[in-house]
């Protein structure tokens, strides 16, 4: 009959209770073993799980205001492109009008004498004028293309960016609600093999709350594969191990 628990007696121990305690249910399966497990204090590790809680909350906020700061640096690029484009489309229209005016004005340009009109300009000196307009009208085009490509790219990292930056304040809101949850809290499995159960020595169920948690933390253990091999939600993960831990 085990009446009490005592943090630095049963820690060396709770591998090997976690194991035997899940395996006498599923006999049938290859059971892991054996986790790194640390029992600790009440408060001991509440200071833990905030701390731990506000590092993560710290370096997402970090995440968010760099994200941020590349989306105000993609609507810049953007904005600046599309002067660059206004400016060009310009150049179309000025160029083109010049362009004509000054060929039609080349191969006007003469004189009657005796019945008969002399041009100033020969038919290839005008249309090799033309010719340099054309290149600075085409040469305008491409630049138009070039930046609006630019711009369709920089849209898309922007349109990435911005759904990595709310995915981010999603995380962040769930973290700061998980925060709060941490009182009722009495213990967590990080991967890849870490187990930590906090035991209230002064609760009166303290030794049915330890073999609990540790079941819970321990089939957490068991199931974990690798960080691309788990559940989108968190919801389905606690809810199939809190089944498991029932039956055990």
């Amino acid at each position: 009959i085990v009446k009490g628990v005592n943090p630095s007696d049963i820690e060396p121990i709770s591998p090997y209770i976690g194991n035997l305690l899940v395996k006498s249910y599923f006999k049938s399966r290859f059971i892991k073993t054996y986790p790194s497990v640390k029992v600790m204090g009440r408060q001991e590790y509440l200071d833990y799980r905030i701390s731990q809680y506000n590092e993560s909350i710290t370096k997402l906020n970090n995440y968010i205001q760099a994200l941020e700061d590349e989306i105000s640096g993609y609507y810049g690029r953007i904005q600046s492109e599309k002067t660059k484009i206004a400016n060009n489309q310009s150049i179309i229209s000025e160029s083109t009008s010049s362009r004509d005016s000054y060929y039609n004005s080349c191969v006007s340009a003469g004189y009657y004498f005796y019945g008969y009109y002399y041009h100033y300009y020969s038919q290839s000196y005008c249309d090799n004028q033309r010719a340099q307009w054309d290149a600075i009208i085409n040469k305008a085009n491409q630049n138009i293309s070039d930046l609006s490509s630019d711009i369709s790219t920089t849209q898309s990292y922007l349109y990435q960016d911005q759904e990595a930056d709310k995915e981010a304040k999603s995380y962040v809101s769930y973290i700061e609600s998980a925060k709060d949850q941490t009182p009722q809290e009495l213990g967590v499995f990080e991967p890849d093999n870490n187990i930590k159960v906090a035991v209230d020595e002064t609760s009166p169920n303290v030794v049915v709350d330890y073999f609990e948690t540790l079941t819970h933390e321990y089939l957490h253990y068991s199931s974990y594969v690798d960080k691309d091999k788990t559940f989108t939600y968190n919801f389905f993960e606690e809810g199939l191990t809190e089944i498991g831990r029932a039956h055990v």
